[in-house]
């Protein structure tokens, strides 16, 4: 990381030398988005290599530096080893991805203690890269590729929520391609979810949609309708170019309207907007500052492949602390109801991937299925979902409440200590601020979460 680092500062001093007019900021990522799968090989997460190892008992050692504690915290594990009998020898636990091991370790400590070092880790090593664009006067970008599935949340290691409140982040890209991870066409809806959950960072976000797997402009124009009316501030699109005819694309998906204003119906104040955004070609859609704030993209990069999580380049700094704001208001929303989902995102990292059905392939993601049927109670219950919020972090939800008509909670089978008292506070002031708690998702629980004790503290 150092080395890494080292480059970095180097890179942007040149680029600060030659091309700082030109540069609008900068994203710090080894591929074109945060995805930490490039940072594995399937199943085997190089979190085992020996930097990652010293690492990690270097965290656990500032927490806690008698090996005692840890021994005898993991001990309800049953771990197979028994007890470590030095440092060195601390080992994290075997993480395989999918299928019937999927589960392994969700109400394990030291699983747990595991998760809280690779966030820790993941959060630094980005956070610190962006400070390094912003000491040469640079905005930091970072582009979050889908990350509401449990395939998603154990490549991102549970640090995009930090980041994305992080001082050093200017602003955000979310994204899809509308690919399950089971390689199924997925809800368009997701587009609404993933912006949704960015809404409460109160940052500038954008949509991108990937056209690499499918091209149907119908549903691309839906895309861009659904971030218009969540009030992103802009939109773009890679991998279109030698799927789809050009002038096709620009008639289909940013083309007139379908159903316009006139015509009424649920999405007419989004047509709208949309027409306005759009103006002159349409050939840009963002409402920042410069119009090359996100430019339509014709060939690289872009997208998720439906398992998306991303290698970082930077160094190590302290997490900042999760700072709320008010769901904004965004583009066409009018007198929407403000409305939130609270759906505690490190619960998605209890389930390591996907379920393997009967035909022994993989089932689609069952958690992201629960926020879609979530959505659907939302929508079955309210005139409108443009000011639809999604709080992921817990605590993020308190200072909310007094700004918010309705909550619906999705309750997960497995809650951190953190996250379950956050909770706990958050129906506690909900009720004495008089905002309805509805509980949405799946089936009935059999009974309450499982609650994992964290250590010093938690994440």
């Amino acid at each position: 990381m150092a080395l890494a680092g080292a480059w970095q500062a180097a890179a942007l001093g040149r680029m600060a030398e030659v091309d700082a007019g030109c540069v609008h900021s900068i994203q710090p990522s080894f591929n074109n988005e945060y995805e930490t799968k490039y940072t594995q090989e399937r199943d085997c997460f190089q979190d085992y290599s020996p930097g990652a190892l010293a690492s990690y008992r270097k965290h656990l050692a500032a927490l806690n530096p008698d090996l005692a504690f840890w021994n005898a915290r993991w001990a309800p594990d049953g771990a197979a080893d028994g007890a470590f009998a030095s440092w060195e020898a601390v080992q994290p636990p075997a993480m395989y991805q999918h299928g019937k091991h999927r589960d392994d370790g969700a109400r394990s400590a030291r699983y747990w203690d595991w998760q809280a070092w690779r966030h820790a880790a993941l959060h630094d090593a980005h956070e610190r890269a962006c400070a390094r664009a912003a000491a040469r006067g640079f905005r930091c970008i970072l582009h979050f590729g889908e990350f509401l599935t449990s395939n998603d949340a154990i490549y991102a290691g549970g640090a995009i929520f930090s980041l994305a409140a992080s001082p050093w982040v200017d602003f955000v890209v979310v994204d899809s391609n509308f690919l399950t991870a089971a390689h199924n066409l997925n809800d368009v809806r997701i587009v609404q979810l993933l912006l949704a959950a960015m809404k409460p960072f109160g940052k500038p976000v954008f949509f991108e949609g990937a056209f690499e797997r499918f091209k149907d402009g119908a549903m691309h124009k839906r895309a861009v309708e659904l971030t218009v009316s969540s009030g992103a501030h802009g939109v773009g699109f890679t991998n279109w170019l030698g799927r789809v005819e050009e002038g096709s694309f620009f008639s289909t998906v940013l083309g007139p309207a379908g159903v316009g204003p006139a015509a009424g119906g649920r999405h007419a104040a989004a047509e709208a907007a949309m027409a306005g955004v759009l103006g002159g070609d349409g050939a840009y859609l963002a409402h920042m500052g410069s119009p090359r704030a996100l430019r339509l993209g014709g060939g690289g990069g872009g997208g998720s492949s439906g398992n998306s999580g991303s290698g970082s380049g930077g160094g190590a700094s302290s997490s900042s602390a999760v700072a709320a704001a008010p769901v904004p208001a965004g583009a066409a929303n009018g007198g929407a109801p403000r409305v939130a989902i609270l759906a505690p995102h490190r619960s998605f990292q209890a389930f390591k991937g996907l379920a393997v059905g009967p035909d022994g392939k993989l089932v689609d993601d069952a958690l992201q299925e629960e926020l879609f049927r979530c959505l659907d109670a939302v929508e079955a219950a309210t005139t409108s979902t443009n000011n639809l919020g999604l709080f992921a972090v817990p605590p993020m939800i308190l200072p909310a409440l007094d700004g918010l008509d309705e909550v619906w909670y999705l309750e997960p089978e497995v809650l951190l200590s953190s996250d379950a008292a956050a909770v706990a506070a958050a129906r506690a002031r909900a009720a004495l601020a008089g905002v309805p708690v509805h509980v949405c998702g799946g089936a009935a629980r059999a009974g309450p979460p499982h609650v994992v004790q964290e250590c010093c503290g938690g994440v």
